[in-house]
């Protein structure tokens, strides 16, 4: 633990990370990649300007690199979906055979709990052993299930690797600038006749603090991290302060499918499937095995990202945007 890496550490939740990691009297250095630098440079970072496809092995090899984080990947959904492949899929074969030419013996890969996918017979809190479907037609979850495998495949082939997947929520906060963040404070929203799942959040700094227990354990598998008390699709919509437009399913995919053609939604219609159908997962795992406590709930975590966007819309005079 002397020396970790961090990949896309300019994000919300790696910028988070190397503060913890620059905090911690156990790590010498952070070798930072991201195409960005971070608002911030900690003392202990040692940043590097790189694409996620781009080499990596010297780096790691030249600073001993001990441990790796893998966040960097495509949250927004692109409408190049090759471009998005290519971050996603691409990127993480490329990190992991860094890893494997540098002898880098601990991983910590950000998954996400959409890969388990939003679907009507889901139970009530998904845990860690249940299987990862996802939803096919959503690129995001569909990439993510992908990642997992590849990174199964990888531990596989080498039992002195500890690979460790985080599996978080939609993350939310005052930093937080993301399509499900904007897909839920929009002026115009769409809502399923009949449907109202709940669905969680993630403060920003306890996924940091998830990312950092598990790195600091060295423990292997996967682990679910989400925001405590989850909230329903209707009480969210209460707390952005939108009446939705309530329709049957079979108009709801086709609006958004065309709102999303015409660049006006963040997201693509399969995007629908998750104010549609359940996906709450269990977070005793990381509880029960790791001590790991969760310092703010799901609606905490949103109502500080309401609240911040409210402040960012009235200093700058903008009326919200329109679109779902």
């Amino acid at each position: 633990m002397k020396c970790v890496a961090v990949t896309g550490v300019a994000g919300y939740v790696g910028s988070r990370l190397t503060a913890l990691l620059d905090a911690d009297p156990d790590v010498e250095k952070v070798v930072g990649f991201d195409v960005k630098p971070p608002a911030e440079k900690p003392g202990k970072l040692a940043f590097y300007h790189r694409d996620i496809n781009e080499p990596l092995e010297e780096i790691l090899r030249e600073n001993s690199v001990a441990a790796l984080v893998h966040l960097a990947f495509a949250v927004n959904p692109l409408h190049d979906r090759a471009a998005m492949t290519r971050i996603n899929i691409g990127g993480t074969k490329n990190v992991l055979g860094a890893c494997r030419a540098a002898g880098v013996k601990r991983i910590v890969v950000a998954g996400s709990a959409t890969a388990y996918g939003a679907h009507p017979d889901n139970p009530d809190f998904i845990t860690e052993d249940q299987p990862l479907r996802g939803n096919p037609d959503f690129q995001y979850a569909r990439e993510k299930v992908e990642v997992e495998r590849l990174c199964a495949e990888y531990a596989a082939a080498d039992p002195d690797v500890t690979m460790c997947l985080v599996r978080p929520s939609t993350i939310m906060g005052a930093g937080i600038e993301n399509y499900i963040g904007r897909f839920v404070s929009r002026r115009l929203a769409f809502a399923v006749a009949g449907a109202n799942p709940r669905m969680q959040f993630i403060h920003e700094d306890d996924a940091a603090r998830a990312f950092h227990a598990v790195l600091k354990k060295g423990v292997s598998g996967a682990y679910n991290v989400a925001g405590d008390q989850p909230l329903t699709v209707d009480e969210i919509n209460a707390l952005a302060g939108r009446k939705p437009i309530r329709l049957p399913h079979w108009m709801v995919y086709p609006a958004v499918n065309l709102l999303w053609l015409v660049r006006l939604s963040d997201a693509p219609a399969p995007m629908v499937h998750f104010i549609r159908y359940p996906w709450v997962v269990s977070t005793e795992k990381i509880k029960r095995e790791l001590g790991f406590s969760f310092r703010k709930t799901t609606k905490e975590a949103f109502v500080e990202f309401v609240e911040a966007r409210l402040r960012k819309t009235a200093s700058s005079g903008a009326p919200g945007r329109g679109g779902t």
